[in-house]
């Protein structure tokens, strides 16, 4: 492993750089918006726009990497996100703003797109799920640090956007100088309809949109809560980090607990427990900033690890052909979550100012625990024999980590078949898209498991 991550070294530092500046960016904005006037529910509009530009992205950016190559794509795409982040102080307008934020989104979702399957093509089968854990750790710990450099300058002025700016264009420069010169195809992986899906695993469909919104609200209008709260630039950065950290620290311990509990009743416990922790934090506030800053991180470690848990969960419930399908599907589902959620969470805080946002985080993860118990009482999950592995996803997944997880899944339960044969009579069969194509990483000659 040790091995692939120095052959990796280039690409993943270019990571932490955009990670960086992209964990800066966002809460930068958020905060700014507070500051030149505009509501919360206008922010909450701002800040989904990214996550539009994220979606437009995922179908697009394969189209254009096989036009003109890996290379050229991040490079433009790195200096187009680093040109737009400017834009903000010379155009102070909601409308200009969201525009910047949809391309901006593509961008990243362009960046994130070419990195993925660079250490998707050079990590081996056996290393893969563990490169994708150092992977996410690297995302996490980037946008986490990211909230600390909100001290470096008033965001009154123009100062942090320049650094955004700098820190993005020079996280081009250690990938541009790599002797990295081949990469894969990329193609656009195929999808299941989202009733079909739904069909097999409609715990996993409802999760990725609550996650998405809880996550899509934190993300968007997070630092809005917080300025609201009271709370100064340096300690908004501490809130956000608190929860990114938080996210990170429980990753592992919470896929372990899934591997070996069924998933129905981890997703239902983690959800609630949430919900509980959402709670606390709306009837706490910040009269104890230490405790605000622990609850804060156990509220990401709980929140944010979730969707990975989901994601496992699903794969577990379709036929191991379909997981890539499977997941590719789920991950736009979160997507569209992660769009409403800044809009909402904008509008709870301009209807119940800052009790709304933690109501609001509440509220989604009583649905999604109480949806989870509620099958759990209906339909009672066994651990299954052969179930997949809980693999670490990235805090903003793409179509293409996507691909990686469900190879990873295929690929450890490929090794499994000398000790056993996962019951595939006992996973309902999933009506093919009319528009199946073969996508990045999907084997047509890999057989099937039964």
């Amino acid at each position: 492993m040790l091995n692939t991550l120095t052959s990796l070294r280039t690409l993943l530092f270019g990571l932490f750089l955009i990670m960086l500046g992209s964990g800066l960016q966002g809460t930068l904005l958020s905060l700014r918006s507070s500051f030149e006037g505009f509501s919360p529910l206008v922010t909450g509009f701002i800040m989904s726009g990214y996550y539009i530009g994220y979606l437009i992205g995922s179908m697009w950016v394969t189209k254009i990497t096989h036009e003109v190559g890996h290379i050229r794509v991040f490079a433009a795409m790195a200096a187009i996100a680093s040109g737009t982040i400017l834009l903000h102080v010379v155009f102070v307008n909601p409308v200009a703003w969201l525009l910047f934020r949809v391309v901006t989104g593509f961008c990243f979702v362009g960046i994130f797109i070419i990195v993925e399957s660079w250490i998707n093509h050079f990590s081996s089968n056996a290393l893969r799920g563990k490169i994708l854990a150092a992977y996410m750790v690297i995302q996490l710990l980037g946008s986490g640090l990211g909230q600390l450099l909100l001290d470096v300058d008033d965001p009154h002025g123009f100062t942090l956007f320049i650094v955004v700016s700098v820190v993005i264009s020079m996280a081009s420069v250690p990938i541009l100088l790599s002797n990295t010169t081949q990469a894969p195809v990329v193609s656009q992986p195929p999808q299941l309809k989202m009733r079909n899906l739904f069909k097999s695993a409609p715990l996993g469909m409802v999760g990725a949109l609550m996650v998405g919104i809880a996550s899509g609200a934190f993300w968007g209008v997070g630092a809005v809560y917080a300025s609201q709260l009271g709370l100064s630039v340096s300690n908004i950065g501490l809130f956000m980090a608190a929860v990114i950290f938080g996210g990170m620290l429980f990753q592992w311990p919470l896929g372990w607990l899934s591997d070996r509990v069924p998933r129905q009743k981890v997703i239902a416990g983690v959800a609630l427990a949430a919900a509980f922790v959402s709670l606390a934090l709306l009837l706490l506030g910040n009269n104890v900033f230490s405790t605000f800053l622990f609850l804060s991180l156990v509220f990401g470690g709980l929140s944010l690890p979730l969707y990975s848990i989901l994601s496992a969960y699903t794969n577990d419930h379709v036929p191991m052909k379909e997981m890539i399908k499977a997941t590719s599907t789920l991950i736009l589902v979160y997507g569209v979550g992660a769009i409403i959620g800044p809009i909402l969470g904008g509008m709870m805080l301009s209807a119940l100012g800052t009790a709304g946002f933690f109501s609001m985080q509440a509220m989604v993860f009583v649905v999604l625990g109480s949806y989870a118990f509620r099958l759990e009482i209906v339909a009672p999950e066994e651990v299954m024999e052969e179930s997949v592995p809980t693999v670490p996803l990235p805090s903003r997944p793409s179509l293409v980590s996507a691909v990686a997880v469900a190879e990873t899944m295929q690929e450890a339960l490929d090794t499994d078949t000398s000790t056993g044969t996962r019951a595939e009579d006992e996973i309902p069969d999933i009506e093919p898209d009319d528009r199946d194509t073969p996508g990045l990483g999907e084997d047509e000659d890999r057989p099937d498991r039964g």
